[in-house]
């Protein structure tokens, strides 16, 4: 179960699906060969079916599940939410999802690690924008409140492009499923997630360290 769980949760956004955030929950349909989301929209239902094992093996997505749903309930209630911006599918609310959701959230505690403990004490306040089109004119979604410890980066750090400095960079360690492309606002200054690196410790997520670049336009 624990392999089945990781290949399929490490399917991650396409060129053609760019929101798509597998810690939510689950596409509709995903094809497994080509290890990519072959729908538009979330099966919300999964948020609740997977609760139990993300609580014991993913803690960074079952805390980020059940933050992003609290935050958009009225459109969870429906059996499939859009990646881009949770809209519904077909204008039918479903009970079986919000049965499975409400044992999601009857039960939920928020995890608790050595990481996070450090976080709620040493962590600066964030908003995390998750990336909803990446082509020509990049989209971002609604603000996500998210905590970090921000690092300024290293020049060895960080290969400077044209027209940045090493100040224009900063390293973030979250604990959140942040993904590359993804924005981050701080300061009122806004940086693109240009890559992220999972730490793990007794095969579970402890953190991810995310290096990020200013964004000079919108």
């Amino acid at each position: 179960m624990q392999k089945a769980y990781e290949f399929i949760n490490a399917i991650g956004p396409s060129p053609l699906y760019p929101a798509y955030n597998p810690a939510i929950c689950w596409a509709g349909y995903i094809d497994v060969a080509a290890r990519v989301p072959a729908c538009d929209y979330y099966d919300s239902v999964t948020a609740g079916i997977l609760a139990q094992i993300r609580r014991d093996r993913d803690k960074s997505a079952y805390e980020f599940s059940a933050k992003i749903i609290s935050n958009h309930s009225d459109e969870f209630m429906f059996w499939g939410a859009k990646h881009a911006d949770y809209g519904f599918v077909e204008n039918k609310q479903a009970m079986v999802t919000v049965c499975w959701l409400s044992q999601l959230f009857l039960s939920y505690e928020a995890p608790v690690t050595r990481f996070t403990q450090i976080l709620n004490s040493k962590g600066e306040n964030l908003t995390l924008h998750p990336l909803k089109e990446g082509g020509e004119k990049t989209v971002y979604g609604a603000g996500i409140d998210l905590k970090a410890i921000v690092l300024p980066a290293k020049a060895e750090e960080v290969l400077l492009e044209p027209g940045y400095v090493t100040n224009d960079y900063l390293v973030l360690h979250v604990f959140a499923p942040v993904r590359r492309r993804d924005k981050i606002r701080r300061n009122g200054e806004d940086y693109e997630i240009l890559s992220v690196q999972e730490f793990t410790f007794r095969g579970e997520t402890a953190f991810r360290k995310a290096t990020c670049r200013r964004l000079m336009s919108q």
